[in-house]
């Protein structure tokens, strides 16, 4: 199973002996076995001094979060029937490190029994994701590919290739830690792009952080300029917007939901053995916007 080749991969190159031996990073890690408390400092709230900047710690990601993530978009895929109709998916995945979204749609292809065509471009100015990257290439035999540059650079000057399906896969959130100052002008690109595209869709799949205080958008997280971004596309003369909205479970202390409840949260694919000692998330777990955009004609 590819997300199975992809996590050995990781677990056989995966090399820690208490602190990382090339790591110049403040390691939090240091006589641990694993790197996940580096990631989980990169991952808090309010940390802007770390990134995925190490080789064990992107392995280590993607052992812990990758049938996680690739089961949220399997399970989103599950619920549209229109999406097995389709020929071929021309993928553009913002933000894409590990490409998770490329395993659960691959999945939802074999176990449909599907034969679309698969063009996948992932954007990511993160090197350090490269090598990764470099094995999905030898994993798969779809047409592939990685660019660490500008998405709306890329489709402005070959607006040819524009995707029939946007993605952004745990990156909206991102954004808007590490970038607040440009995460307004990202949301506007955001929608230019998605409004040129024909006949498609935008995926966002990310964490439940929400912000009560919808006056201020100086303090809005992720989930905020997803209903941002749902109340932004209006039906006119030439397209209408079919969109849905779904999560796993309420968000831990507020209880806060998110349109309709997947009737599973169960991971799509078994984690393998060796994988266990790294505690691999073993549910879903994410808020997810799915927006369909059709034309009238």
């Amino acid at each position: 199973m590819p997300i199975n080749q992809l996590v050995q991969y990781c677990l056989d190159n995966y090399n820690k002996d208490g602190r990382c031996g090339t790591c110049r990073n403040d390691c939090k890690c240091i006589g641990m076995e694993d790197c996940y408390l580096c990631i989980k400092h990169i991952h808090a709230i309010n940390t802007t001094d770390r990134k995925y900047n190490c080789d064990n710690i992107v392995y280590n990601y993607v052992i812990k979060h990758l049938y996680r993530y690739s089961s949220e978009i399997e399970r989103l895929f599950d619920q549209f029937e229109s999406l097995k109709r389709v020929q071929n998916f021309r993928i553009a995945s913002i933000g894409c490190g590990p490409c998770s979204e490329l395993f659960g749609i691959k999945q939802f292809i074999a176990k449909n029994h599907l034969t679309p065509t698969l063009e996948y471009i992932g954007f990511d100015f993160n090197q350090q994701w490269n090598q990764i990257q470099n094995q999905i290439i030898e994993i798969f035999d779809d047409t592939i590919q990685f660019l660490n540059e500008d998405v709306f650079s890329y489709y402005d000057q070959q607006p040819d290739r524009m995707p029939n399906v946007l993605i952004l896969n745990y990156v909206l959130s991102d954004i808007v830690k590490f970038n607040r100052e440009g995460v307004e002008n990202f949301i506007t690109q955001l929608l230019d792009l998605f409004q040129r595209m024909n006949n498609s869709c935008i995926i966002i799949n990310d964490i439940s952080y929400y912000e009560r205080n919808i006056l201020n958008r100086n303090t809005w997280r992720a989930l905020n300029y997803m209903n941002f971004i749902h109340d932004s596309l209006t039906d006119n003369q030439l397209v209408q917007y079919h969109k849905s909205r779904y999560y796993f479970v309420p968000q831990s202390g507020s209880g806060i939901i998110y349109g309709s409840r997947h009737p599973s949260k169960l991971l799509t694919s078994e984690i393998i053995n060796e994988a266990h000692l790294f505690d691999p998330f073993k549910c879903c777990g994410s808020f997810q916007l799915f927006i369909l955009k059709q034309s009238r004609e």
